[in-house]
């Protein structure tokens, strides 16, 4: 049994939703090289933030300083319009 032209129209949706869904596969990794200028940039603050949160709590306890480049580049990559802090370690 042979399709149509018009019944093979019917399909296309298929192949555009599929491809919409890997145009917006996030990555972590993609989030660093994507916002790496924008880290640059940022890189003092984020140093500032860091080290008035260690001092506040007494030292390191959650994050090394690498995570908080990764933190940092998948909010500026997902852009949320707003990020609930639940708490972690002693914050829990």
């Amino acid at each position: 049994m042979s399709r149509t032209d018009d019944e093979d129209a019917d399909f296309d949706f298929l192949d555009q939703k599929a491809s919409a869904v890997t145009i917006m596969q996030f990555s972590p990794a993609a989030a660093l090289w994507n916002n790496r200028e924008r880290l640059i940039q940022s890189l003092p603050e984020i140093r500032r933030v860091r080290e008035a949160l260690e001092r506040g709590i007494g030292g390191r306890r959650d994050f090394v300083r690498q995570q908080w480049l990764q933190l940092v580049s998948v909010v500026l990559e997902f852009k949320p319009d707003l990020i609930l802090e639940l708490g972690r370690g002693y914050g829990n």
